[in-house]
């Protein structure tokens, strides 16, 4: 379902009411029974048209933001496949995600993953840059996200 707030114009998919029922969809339902074609962890992180995207990704990021050994934090960052390139860039990364199998595989790979929501995290992390892909539109409290940014319990470093 796509839903459009008529008050801010913020589009965003599946009206989820709760954070707690938005949890329990992305910790279990969203990669099992979903409206896209069901891929494994190994699948995605292999996938030749998401390997495509994180490439270019990658290219606009270190080409407006050259410091390599620069935090990043990926919100939702299933397989891991863009925390893996950006580390290999020299970056130290850092991921969101709930879906228990991603996390698991990202681990796997050696990646620093938490599988809590931001609302849930403590304050105690500084990022440089944080950025997510195809992942706002699912939390059910980004309204609140976007008009406070300091309610994600973290903070972006300041300019370096």
């Amino acid at each position: 379902d796509v839903v459009q707030c008529l008050d801010c114009g913020l589009v965003f998919l599946k009206n989820i009411n709760s954070e707690n029922q938005s949890i329990d969809h992305y910790k279990h339902n969203y990669r099992t029974k979903s409206d896209f074609p069901v891929q494994t962890p190994e699948q995605l992180f292999n996938d030749p048209l998401v390997i495509k995207d994180t490439i270019e990704r990658i290219k606009w990021i270190t080409n407006h933001f050259n410091h390599k050994s620069a935090s990043v934090l990926e919100i939702g960052s299933a397989s891991g496949l863009f925390l893996d390139a950006m580390k290999k860039e020299g970056f130290n990364v850092t991921g969101i995600e709930l879906t228990y199998e991603m996390v698991k595989y990202s681990r796997s790979l050696g990646l620093k993953v938490l599988d809590k929501p931001l609302t849930r995290l403590k304050p105690d992390s500084e990022f440089d840059l944080f950025v997510n892909f195809h992942c706002i539109e699912h939390i059910s409290i980004q309204q609140k996200l976007l008009k406070s940014p300091h309610s994600c319990k973290i903070r972006l470093k300041p300019d370096i």
